[in-house]
């Protein structure tokens, strides 16, 4: 492995942030541009390779890792499927490649982002780590011994389907009754429109009106706390973890909820699994992706 500068790349279903990342870990000054709407690969392939161009001038990469938001195959070469970006069997490494003229390792945005925070940021020091992330929609990466749980296909740790209330709401999955189905951004914002008739408030808001007496804010952030503490607990029980990290947009700006489901999930486990595992806030931020792409980038060197 040398000790070089490489690039990170984090690309989510609606913007973009490019790092320079050196040996160290502290991510360089970030480029970050939004993904227009309906970009093919290619397109955004070259965006990508133009702000990437602009970062070198001041800096010398070796390698890229990108995190990118679907299943991407074991290979780490090729995207499967980006639901959000809809996209499928995209050889994207190898198109990101030609663009940048470096060697480049792709995985799924969310298992980058937990090993950035296992390598650099709240799960320091712990070989066995679990990461919940609450944005938009509900992710996760599981670590196991130092290393990245990908499953038989690449889709291991999609954790937002796991099963919260079968038959319950229908989630973007398609079936009924997701933890993300009750605990993703979209879907709280979505089900308190449909109970109160007041559209387009984030799930800070809707926790505010709750915190004031609202019963259908309460009742939306109660089923979200229940339904995050069950994945975390169920999670816990299975993998048996050092640490459970908690972060993503909703998670990071809602600190009462944070904690609302830290003493949920610390009331629930018993046993030697309470006693062994830490429940912290992630620490990287938006930085979390692109340090993970980083040090698997590092890692084909």
């Amino acid at each position: 492995m040398k000790s070089s500068t490489v690039l990170g790349i984090d690309i989510g279903a609606t913007k973009v942030r490019v790092a320079p990342v050196p040996p160290k870990g502290e991510p360089g000054k970030a480029a970050t541009f939004a993904v227009p709407a309906g970009a093919g690969p290619g397109q955004l392939a070259d965006i990508i390779a133009e702000h990437a161009a602009s970062l070198g001038k001041k800096h010398q990469f070796d390698a890229a890792g990108a995190g990118v938001p679907g299943h991407i195959a074991n290979d780490r070469r090729t995207l499967l499927y980006a639901p959000n970006l809809n996209w499928r069997d995209v050889p994207f490494a190898e198109l990101l490649e030609s663009k940048l003229s470096l060697p480049v390792v792709l995985e799924n945005d969310v298992n980058a982002a937990a090993l950035g925070e296992h390598r650099f940021g709240a799960g320091r020091g712990a070989g066995h780590l679990i990461c919940i992330f609450v944005g938009t929609g509900i992710g996760g990466g599981i670590i196991c011994a130092g290393e990245l749980v990908r499953g038989a296909t690449g889709n291991a740790a999609e954790i937002g389907h796991m099963l919260f209330r079968p038959g319950g709401r229908v989630c973007n999955c398609g079936r009924r009754g997701c933890a993300e189905a009750y605990a993703g951004g979209f879907h709280i914002s979505a089900r308190y429109g449909e109970l109160a008739g007041r559209e387009g408030l984030n799930p800070g808001q809707i926790l505010e009106l709750a915190r004031g007496g609202d019963e259908n804010a309460s009742r939306v952030i109660e089923d979200a706390c229940q339904a995050l503490v069950t994945l975390a607990v169920n999670l816990q029980t299975a993998f048996d973890a050092q640490k459970i990290v908690l972060g993503g947009g909703v998670m990071d700006n809602a600190k009462e909820l944070f904690e609302k489901v830290r003493e949920g999930v610390s009331t629930w486990l018993t046993g030697n699994w309470k006693s062994q595992v830490q429940i912290v806030a992630s620490e990287l931020g938006p930085d979390a992706g692109v340090l993970g792409a980083a040090a698997l980038a590092r890692g084909i060197l």
